[in-house]
């Protein structure tokens, strides 16, 4: 889901898993840094309407797995702060080797989302109706690519 949205501020403390009268619960929050461009530090972008919707979203397939895009490398001259380095360089790999029926799943329960309730979603988030309608479009494509998996 967050290579859907291009969320590049991929870390643990953003993300939890509750259990609930039995049931497991995952929780995702501080998705502010998403619907850009993702990079390293200095070229990633959010909420930018042209680079989300310029930017890939399926990288690589195998008959079982997806690689989606992601990047969040650091530059080079960021080694000198290996320990954080290596945190952002890990990044990547969360969204390599999905089970494609998994990926596939994700696309199937979307597509069951109007157009109209996704374009709603943008527009309660403060999104310009313009905004909105660019975002829905780009989303409801990403959702056809899982889709056709």
């Amino acid at each position: 889901m967050m290579a859907l949205i291009n969320h590049w501020d991929l870390k643990s403390d953003n993300n939890a898993i509750y259990e609930e009268n039995g049931e497991h619960r995952y929780v995702v929050s501080d998705v502010g840094a998403s619907f850009g461009r993702t990079d390293h530090h200095f070229k990633r972008t959010k909420d930018n309407l042209q680079h989300y919707a310029d930017s890939d979203f399926i990288r690589e397939t195998t008959p079982d797995t997806v690689d989606f895009h992601l990047k969040s490398r650091p530059m080079l001259f960021e080694a000198v702060l290996l320990p954080r380095y290596r945190q952002q360089a890990k990044r990547e790999k969360i969204v390599k080797g999905i089970p494609r029926e998994h990926a596939r799943w994700m696309g199937q329960m979307l597509a069951g989302l109007s157009e109209q309730q996704i374009r709603d979603c943008f527009r309660a988030a403060g999104y310009k109706p313009e905004e909105a309608d660019g975002y829905t479009v780009t989303l409801k494509q990403r959702i056809a690519q899982l889709n056709r998996l």
